[in-house]
């Protein structure tokens, strides 16, 4: 049995994967601003997220743990998958997508 059938037969996996993968792409967008913010390349008047979102970061490790820990051949493949989206703007992006209004909110 395939890695990506084992993830796509186990609805626990899936929606683990899915729920991962939406809240990488906030934090890496928080982080990005935060980098940004501190190299200089974005304004300091930029707006931060919300303060909710350092309660995603927790998230985001304890969801990876778990993916690990339940399967660990699904959880080492959505880590790859995760960290080449990160290295490419992906998720940075998708996040960005994803916050548009709690930004606006601010």
């Amino acid at each position: 049995m395939s890695i990506l059938s084992q993830l796509l037969s186990s609805p626990l996996l899936l929606t683990l994967a899915a729920v991962l993968f939406l809240v990488s792409c906030i934090t890496t967008l928080d982080k990005r601003i935060a980098q940004g913010k501190k190299s200089g390349t974005l304004p300091a008047d930029q707006p931060d997220l919300p303060k909710w979102v350092l309660a995603l970061h927790f998230l985001d490790w304890g969801l990876l743990i778990t993916l690990l820990v339940l399967n660990w051949r699904v959880g080492l493949l959505v880590w790859a998958v995760l960290l080449v989206l990160k290295v490419l703007p992906v998720l940075e992006t998708i996040g960005n997508i994803l916050m548009r209004p709690a930004r606006r909110a601010s």
